[in-house]
């Protein structure tokens, strides 16, 4: 079990900084609701998983891989976030949807299960923290899928919390889930899609 601890603190530690997914997920818990905003998060945590699995079981030539194409992926993601927030300061809010319909919910997920993927520093990181508590090379399939399971679990947690919060704040201070939300989270984005392609450089 010390294993899935460990992979549940490092899931943790991945989902917790603030960056283009935990923006996304946010802003989908405002105007979408809670369902869709953790269905968002699902995306991010199974990411992670994938990213955890690879660099756990040390698979060094898909990491060669990843990081000699860092820049190429890293401007593809960045000009992925970048859409969407130029998207968000476009459209015009919608009503909340408490039960989000099958497709909206595959849309949420499959968008941030590309865009934590498509951020190749992320194996570069996983590769760090497993070196540092000598989880490098893992090679038993039991070993790994108690590792993995924990980063799940720590990485919903984060979204859980995250969603939580957000739609708890907007219950308790009646936060406008309109225009506001969607230029903030717009302008926002660009931000992050601008400092996604200057650390790219």
């Amino acid at each position: 079990m010390l294993l899935f601890w460990q992979g549940l603190v490092i899931g943790l530690s991945i989902a917790a900084p603030v960056g283009p997914i935990s923006i996304l997920v946010i802003h989908r818990a405002l105007s979408d609701g809670w369902r869709l905003g953790m269905v968002s998060g699902l995306g991010a945590s199974v990411a992670n998983m994938v990213y955890g699995a690879l660099a756990g079981a040390g698979m060094s030539l898909l990491s060669t891989y990843l990081i000699a194409w860092h820049r190429v992926i890293a401007f593809i993601g960045a000009v992925l976030v970048a859409g969407i927030g130029v998207r968000f300061l476009l459209e015009k809010p919608a009503a909340k949807v408490e039960h989000p319909p099958v497709d909206g919910a595959l849309v949420a997920f499959g968008t941030t299960l590309g865009l934590t993927l498509a951020n190749p520093v992320g194996i570069l990181l996983f590769a760090a923290i497993f070196t540092s508590v000598h989880l490098q090379g893992i090679s038993s399939g039991d070993t790994v899928l108690r590792l993995i399971t924990g980063i799940f679990v720590g990485s919903t947690l984060w979204w859980l919390v995250l969603c939580s919060a957000a739609t708890l704040a907007q219950r308790e201070f009646h936060l406008d889930h309109g225009h506001t939300i969607n230029r903030v989270a717009g302008a926002v984005l660009l931000a992050l899609a601008v400092l996604m392609v200057v650390r790219a450089l």
